[in-house]
């Protein structure tokens, strides 16, 4: 993989363009690509985080100043010493973006913009049931936030119910979506004919998925599933006919795009703490052209009723009949989304916030090849 020429191509003249810290407990998949967009949009930015988890994907981002925290107060510290405009904060650990913006903070005059990932609890839309100080915390976030950023139309709907003037709140969401990043197609392996699957598994809970493997396997759909820390599940996987690995980021995209469909499944266990959820894993999918399969994933079937690119199915049961007896042609699919619309609304908003605009044209990315 070459990393490809990143080029500044534009200087923050001081005061008047704005500058960002983005802060986070790990560095994912879609803050990487936020990161990518914003700075293509000429946005300074420096990441303060706990820990990253796709390190294979930092350089896309393009020189950057980047700095670990151990506890809230080091956080603090950190950002404070940048100065920004703005404190982008994503969704964990709950309770930091307070903390922050608190009245005793240095911080307290920055614009803060709390980005809500898929993992938020969404208590009021949801059975499933958060320990009591992480809701007590999630609120406080939500107070301080001057604006939220939400990954779905589910997302969008119950936060613009929490923020309406009604609530005493005049914060109207921002959509953006998790898109694939902006690279070409990898270039495909051999086509391993099955059905893929990439995400996280566990051996019991939400994610243990041992039980429709094996269904699947046993009606000629073998499953293909990426997972981290796949040494410590294959034990309990491998009696269910799944083939197991664990593949970086762009092997991952290679490996994945041998398949013939790719499965996006609501929790085993019926927890609906996701339910809202329009995951990386669907984009990439696009990107990709590789059909999908769902169900009990609201969103995604949403967007694929609209636009096409996939089959959606009333429930597991449902699915297991399509599968057992012949899939029908997907429609192909309609709407591109760019994340140069996506963000727009986020660098106007910035824009709104401090009352400084944005450098321009910032880092191009030439030639990345996966």
């Amino acid at each position: 993989m070459g990393a490809g020429r990143i080029q500044i191509m534009a200087q923050n003249e001081k005061g008047r363009y704005m500058k960002s810290v983005h802060i986070t407990d790990i560095v994912c998949v879609r803050v990487v690509k936020e990161i990518i967009a914003l700075r293509k949009e000429g946005i300074e930015t420096t990441i303060v985080c706990a820990q990253v988890g796709v390190p294979d994907l930092i350089h896309l981002m393009g020189p950057i100043r980047f700095y670990r925290f151990r506890d809230f107060e080091q956080a603090a510290f950190l950002v404070t010493e940048e100065k920004p405009d703005i404190v982008h904060v994503h969704s964990e650990p709950a309770g930091l973006l307070a903390v922050l913006g608190c009245e005793q903070s240095p911080l307290r005059k920055a614009k803060f913009v709390l980005d809500i990932h898929d993992s938020v609890t969404l208590s009021s839309a949801t059975d499933w049931i958060a320990k009591e100080d992480t809701l007590k915390a999630e609120a406080e976030d939500f107070k301080r936030a001057d604006a939220v950023i939400v990954p779905s139309e589910t997302y969008f709907k119950t936060f613009s119910k929490i923020f309406s003037p009604e609530n005493g709140y005049n914060k109207k969401p921002i959509l953006v979506r998790s898109l694939a990043l902006d690279m070409p197609k990898p270039k495909s392996l051999t086509k391993l004919p099955g059905i893929a699957y990439w995400g996280g598994l566990t051996i019991d809970g939400w994610r243990d998925y041992k039980r429709l493997f094996t269904i699947l396997g046993d009606i000629g759909w073998p499953v293909y599933a990426y997972a981290p820390g796949a040494e410590g599940l294959r034990s309990h996987y491998d009696d269910s006919g799944c083939v197991l690995r664990h593949c970086e980021y762009f092997d991952l995209m290679r490996q994945v795009s041998r398949h013939s469909l790719a499965l996006i499944a609501p929790p085993s266990d019926g927890c609906k703490r996701w339910l809202g959820a329009l995951p990386n894993k669907y984009f990439e999918a696009i990107a990709l052209k590789i059909p999908i399969l769902t169900w009990g994933c609201p969103d995604v079937a949403l967007d694929i009723q609209r636009y096409g690119g996939g089959i959606v199915c009333a429930d597991e049961s449902s699915a297991i009949d399509v599968l057992r007896t012949r899939l029908t042609e997907c429609k192909a699919r309609t709407k591109p989304y760019t994340w140069a619309r996506e963000i727009e609304p986020v660098v106007n908003t910035y824009q709104r916030l401090t009352g400084k605009i944005s450098a321009g044209v910032g880092i191009t990315l030439d030639t990345i090849k996966a």
